[in-house]
């Protein structure tokens, strides 16, 4: 059979159809007209050919590195905010503490008699700071000498367990005014013992921060120590080092203390600085052994300024609560000025002590700095070394 052949005819267009498109107008970018990076350009045909597109945004390098910016710039601000609150609720709370009253103990107070001057101030009860502040009554009832020190039982039953507070009355008749039978009043069984006393009976002696140094002390935390070590000192130094070891061996870990040694110029024997060091067995150990190794009786300081200024400079930097001036002769009154400008607010307690030596101008000078900063004098005599 022979083929068919077909032919298909084209439509004929209208001359509208075969005009060419227009070209489709590029967008245009905010900012200014034919910026290259602001526009995308399509090339291509709908028959099935690629698209491509041109045209930019960021630096390749901008676009690699801006989420490390970002990322970075995020936790500084996170950080500089938790270091500033920080820096505000520690700073509020550190001023809205305020330093301990310091009780510069002497060897006058009553207390020194029954151990180390400091620890808790004795409470006291009715006014009487020297009274002691257990029960009274309870301590009187319950003593006992071998003999009965009461008329009877019934006194010291109310302070025990143990008594019932039910009696069973036989008649009720006229008496001297009163009758017997159930009442409000009496002991009764219960969970506890007997009534307990309160406060700290040994008054000062108790725990806390103490300090003691030739029978003069106080409740300070903060002390340092400023100790003559001129010539004049020579037959009795030893003593006074066998006495700064017994001092600073009776300090507990939460005290902090540094000497401070004066004879012809000032010499601090811990680490200078404002810091304290902790008062612990190691550090301990360290001064004594400097002050026995590395100091001796030497030099002549009267009448002198400049060594005794710069030892009360040092000590101030530390910021004390409580200082300890040992010396054995007299110093340059404007010594006196010093001090008081260094210790504007009186903030600082100055024990004074006068070492051995009699000496009528530079036991009053001692006196006087004593008293103008809070503290107390005390003459160390002969009779007091080696104690």
């Amino acid at each position: 059979m022979g083929r068919r052949m077909y032919q298909v005819e084209e439509p004929e267009m209208s001359e509208q159809m075969r005009k060419p498109a227009r070209p489709t107008p590029q967008p245009q970018v905010a900012g200014g007209q034919g910026q290259p990076n602001a526009t995308a350009q399509v090339e291509g045909e709908q028959g099935g050919e690629e698209f491509v597109v041109e045209g930019g945004g960021m630096p390749a390098w901008l676009d690699v590195a801006f989420p490390w910016m970002v990322s970075f710039m995020l936790h500084l601000g996170v950080g500089l905010v938790f270091v500033f609150t920080m820096y505000a609720f520690g700073g509020a709370a550190a001023d809205n503490v305020p330093d301990p009253i310091v009780i510069p103990s002497s060897f006058e107070d009553p207390s020194l008699t029954t151990g180390t001057p400091g620890g808790v101030p004795h409470p006291g009860t009715g006014d009487d700071p020297n009274r002691d502040a257990a029960q009274d009554k309870l301590k009187e009832v319950m003593k006992a000498d071998g003999w009965a020190q009461n008329q009877s039982d019934a006194n010291a039953a109310s302070f025990l367990d143990g008594a019932t507070a039910d009696n069973d009355a036989l008649m009720i008749t006229s008496g001297s005014g009163g009758s017997i039978g159930k009442g409000a009043g009496g002991a009764g069984r219960g969970e506890g013992g007997p009534i307990a006393p309160y406060g700290t009976p040994g008054g000062g002696t108790q725990a806390g921060p103490k300090s003691s140094f030739y029978g003069t002390g106080g409740n300070a935390v903060r002390i340092v120590y400023i100790l003559d070590h001129s010539g004049s000192m020579l037959d009795n130094f030893d003593y006074l080092r066998k006495e700064v070891k017994k001092s600073t061996e009776a300090m507990a870990p939460i005290q902090k203390f540094n000497i401070v040694m004066v004879s012809e110029s000032a010499a601090v024997i811990g680490p200078k600085g404002a810091a304290l060091p902790w008062a612990t067995v190691e550090f301990k150990r360290e001064v004594v052994n400097k002050l026995y190794t590395e100091f001796r009786a030497q030099g002549r300081n009267d009448d002198l300024l400049p060594p005794f200024k710069e030892a009360f400079e040092e000590a101030f930097k530390m910021k004390p609560q409580l200082i300890f001036f040992l010396t054995d002769g007299h110093f340059d009154p404007k010594l006196m000025e010093v001090v008081n400008g260094l210790n504007k607010d009186k903030k600082v307690i100055i024990n004074t002590l006068a070492f051995v030596n009699r000496g009528a101008e530079y036991e009053e000078q001692l006196q006087k700095l004593s008293k103008e900063n809070g503290g107390k004098y005390k003459f160390v005599a002969e009779k007091d070394l080696g104690q």
